[in-house]
């Protein structure tokens, strides 16, 4: 049995009316199926098959400002 496992990713932009990211995975816009998935809200999805340890990189961009952005490592492992 699999297991989909998620994480909730939260972005805060200031000084700007415009707080919206775009978000990516390993600079995949959105991410894909080997490497998860990224919804709009930031609901990261860890992959169904993929060989483990596996690190990916989640990173929110501003919409507002694209030159503004931050990462956070994620590593899947098997317990």
């Amino acid at each position: 049995m699999r297991l989909k496992v998620t994480k909730q990713f939260t972005a805060t932009v200031t000084n700007t009316t415009n707080t919206a990211v775009t978000w990516y995975v390993n600079n995949l816009q959105g991410g894909n199926s080997a490497l998860g998935t990224i919804s709009t809200s930031g609901l990261y999805k860890a992959p169904n098959l993929t060989p483990l340890p596996l690190t990916v990189t989640v990173t929110a961009i501003s919409k507002a400002d694209p030159g503004k952005n931050a990462s956070a490592s994620v590593t899947l492992t098997r317990k």
